[in-house]
């Protein structure tokens, strides 16, 4: 959809706020996976670190203390 789209987008704002997002969709965002999957390999380390976070909640992994 046009949120996975947005993964992909050259703002790195863009990108982190996409990933975020389809992170608390959750399971029903399992279409996008693959697009927040890309974003393990962001320059940007934070975007990477959202994107750990998102593939768990969409996979309906609760996050833990430190995560």
């Amino acid at each position: 959809g046009k949120l996975a789209a947005l993964t992909g987008d050259d703002d790195a704002a863009v990108r982190q706020s996409a990933v975020t997002a389809l992170g608390q969709i959750g399971p029903a965002a399992a279409s996008a996976r693959a697009a927040v999957a890309n974003c393990l390999a962001d320059s940007i380390p934070a975007i990477r670190l959202s994107a750990t976070r998102s593939l768990k909640q969409i996979d309906g992994i609760r996050p833990g203390p430190n995560d």
